[in-house]
């Protein structure tokens, strides 16, 4: 149904209110042009050092399980591709690091003052799914799959693969920094895999500060022989954004902080006149199936009115409900309940991934 207020969620929004009188939230020198954190500019280069990105690296050294280090063979390496889907965790990260395009390619994470630092901020407790390129991910002696978690202060994440995006196999937390997993012990030699699912350890990492949850620089694997079968249909990139960060409670009017959340799509695909989206709204099981179904669309339309207003045509965004009937997870618990009340944009033509 509609989402659940959280009780801590209030006394956030005063301090933040409170932050920004005393110390102002200036515009940004990142590649957004603003940030909307509470936090000024100089509080924040004194907190990280290196801004707008988090900072170096502890260590760029690959390290598996045991601890050992593995070089990946750069000729066999193939990288994500393509965005299937981005769920950001809450609270999120500046808007210069959320950019879930950054996961994308070969490892380029730069910590260069005042120049963005081409990863993704996943947010606390954020998810971020990406199809891999070339052969699909198989089983392979040894370290299969390799996560590049980048900045100054290594955070977990628990990784996933999937080989249609709908069925999941849990493969392992890596711990923060480069790892390398094996595969082996959770999955079948027989199975095929062409997407990665990634999420944050909720408060694994610093609790304040403004880069929350992992950031995410890259993903591979080893390329391998696949079994001789089609490709999944491809699925269109989406960005998922969580009711209850959205909205007010059963409600389809905008909370605190739906706005900023959706400034944070509206910069994304400004300036490109020929992306075309589409918005979904979901709702969990609890209550009527007729009820929920209504609140979606109406959430749905306020988030399409939101950003026509904010600069994309008219003409390129259409919003539907689908209620309960398409949950990203089952609805058997109330974390599960969470994650289906969402608004999903999804990207259709012209909206070109980096």
């Amino acid at each position: 149904m509609g989402n659940r207020t959280k009780p801590h969620v209030f006394s956030i929004v005063v301090t933040a209110a409170a932050l920004c009188t005393q110390f102002g939230c200036t515009p940004s020198h990142g590649p957004f042009g603003f940030s909307r954190h509470p936090l000024s500019h100089r509080q924040i280069e004194t907190m990280l050092g290196d801004f707008p990105n988090p900072g170096p690296n502890t260590n760029n050294t690959v390290h598996d399980a045991a601890g050992n280090v593995v070089v990946p063979p750069a000729d066999v390496a193939a990288y994500t591709s393509r965005l299937v889907v981005f769920e950001p965790g809450y609270p999120p990260a500046l808007i210069e690091g959320s950019d879930p395009r950054e996961a994308l390619g070969k490892p380029n994470y730069t910590a260069n003052i005042r120049e963005p630092s081409h990863a993704v901020s996943l947010g606390n407790g954020g998810a971020i799914v990406l199809e891999l390129a070339g052969d699909p991910l198989m089983d392979v002696p040894g370290p299969d799959l390799f996560v590049f978690e980048s900045g100054p202060s290594p955070e977990a994440v628990e990784v996933e693969v999937s080989p249609d995006g709908e069925h999941w196999v849990f493969v392992g937390i890596a711990p923060g920094g480069a790892f390398a997993l094996d595969i082996g012990p959770k999955v079948n030699k027989t199975e095929t895999f062409r997407y990665v699912r990634i999420r944050d350890v909720k408060d694994s990492g610093p609790d304040n500060g403004p880069w929350l949850g992992a950031e995410i620089d890259a993903v591979a694997a080893l390329r391998s022989k696949p079994i001789d079968e089609p490709p999944p249909p491809k699925m269109l990139p989406r960005i998922a954004l969580s009711s209850e960060v959205l909205f007010r409670f059963d409600s389809d009017l905008l909370g605190l902080e739906g706005p900023a959340e959706l400034d944070r799509i509206a910069k994304m695909f400004a300036g490109r006149p020929a992306c075309k989206l589409s918005v979904e709204g979901h709702t969990d099981d609890i209550g009527d199936e007729v009820y929920n179904l209504d609140l979606s669309e109406r959430r749905a339309q306020t988030v399409r009115a939101y950003l026509v207003t904010h600069g994309l045509s008219k003409d390129n965004v259409v919003a539907r409900g689908l209620g309960e009937t398409k949950p990203a997870v089952q609805n058997d618990s109330d974390e599960h309940r969470r994650r289906n009340r969402r608004v999903e944009i999804v990207l259709q033509e012209g909206c070109e991934t980096k």
